[in-house]
């Protein structure tokens, strides 16, 4: 994976705000591209970069622990709030494991 993020987990919400966990180095894919997805929460959102990983990217972490919806990504040239993402894992039967996120 050529490309490398930092992504600081969303981990809630208190009186003085949201809370993140500390900034976790990723390797990763960025694909800088337009489009839109539809969140968690039901709403249609506008995404400018996705990025594809692997659980051996991110230090042995399942990349959707990390990527929860409102953590924080930086790189060298720009930074996104985590939209939505996506378990690409197949059960077993030989593909590329990877997870899908959206910026």
């Amino acid at each position: 994976q050529p490309h490398r993020v930092t992504v600081e987990t969303r981990t809630g919400v208190t009186a003085t705000g949201e809370v993140f966990a500390p900034g976790m180095p990723v390797r990763c894919f960025r694909d800088a591209r337009r489009g839109t997805v539809l969140t968690i929460a039901g709403r249609q959102e506008v995404t400018t970069m996705t990025i594809y990983t692997t659980a051996e990217a991110c230090g042995g972490r399942h990349p959707m622990d990390l990527f929860t919806e409102g953590s924080r990504v930086t790189w060298e040239h720009g930074s996104g709030t985590v939209k939505a993402a996506w378990d690409r894992s197949d059960g077993g039967m030989g593909a590329w494991q990877h997870v899908e996120v959206a910026l």
